[in-house]
């Protein structure tokens, strides 16, 4: 019986739990500007340190629905490069994500960049369509000092024991406020399999420590979280409730190890 429940929530909550975002980015409504695995690649261009990040997601509170989560960023050259591995589930139902992304800054406010990810999907009694792709390209702009315009969209072959249409698309635009020292803004719309999908999110800094807060919609998700710099390091916690998806809660590590190049907006 307890294997039969696993694997009726593994397989509704699977689409939304193995795109998770970061720890960051999922305090604040998953919007994809605050996103550490860079979502929306482009943002990786104007990473002056190499950065390893570490994540860990776990939904209603079953060990066997956690999904672990090692992104690694470093500046070479007139590119930078990201690499992440993504893992989800159990022996007999499992999700496996790799993704490649490289980014360039063109100017010190905009930047591009593609990523490209494999997914191996696995579960038990299923043989055929166990994997899929995704291409992404993404883009950011600072049309002004403190206002940032991002987009990025998303074209994935997805396996075929999650989804029966062969391509699914999604398309987003990002917009991004500072309004003072403290107080950030990032609001987000897209769509995503002929679906409307909203996220907002706000972030208070308090010197090294941040308060955050956010909400998405389709289905309606509030969430909160907060994150603290020591040294070279940003640990950062999360949580958010969704009335089918349950309780989602997050940890995340950031390991900032050395410079690479820089650049002023």
């Amino acid at each position: 019986m307890k294997y039969y429940l696993v694997a009726v929530l593994f397989m509704f909550s699977l689409v939304a739990v193995s795109q998770e975002k970061s720890t960051h980015s999922q305090s604040m409504g998953s919007v994809s500007v605050y996103d550490d695995y860079h979502t929306n690649c482009s943002f990786s261009a104007s990473l002056e340190q190499t950065e390893v990040c570490l994540g860990y997601h776990n939904s209603f509170f079953l060990s066997e629905l956690g999904e672990t989560i090692i992104h690694i960023s470093f500046p070479k050259a007139n590119l930078t490069h990201s690499y992440t591995l993504s893992v989800f589930g159990y022996s007999d139902y499992n999700d496996i994500s790799a993704k490649a992304s490289l980014a360039r800054m063109f100017t010190p406010r905009m930047s591009a960049g593609i990523s490209a990810a494999y997914h191996l999907h696995h579960h038990v009694g299923a043989e055929d369509g166990m994997s899929g792709f995704c291409v992404a390209p993404g883009f950011y702009c600072y049309f002004a000092e403190d206002n940032l315009m991002a987009c990025y969209a998303e074209i994935r072959n997805e396996p075929k024991a999650i989804e029966k249409n062969k391509f699914a698309y999604a398309a987003f635009v990002a917009y991004n406020l500072t309004i003072n020292t403290y107080v950030d803004w990032a609001t987000e719309i897209g769509v995503e399999k002929n679906e409307f999908i909203g996220r907002m999110g706000f972030k208070y800094n308090i010197e090294k420590f941040n308060l955050r807060c956010g909400a998405s919609l389709m289905p309606i998700r509030p969430s909160a979280g907060f994150g603290l710099d020591i040294d070279c390091f940003n640990f950062s916690y999360a949580a958010d409730y969704c009335s089918s998806l349950g309780t989602r809660m997050s940890l995340g590590l950031k390991w900032k190890i050395q410079n690479k190049k820089s650049y002023a907006k």
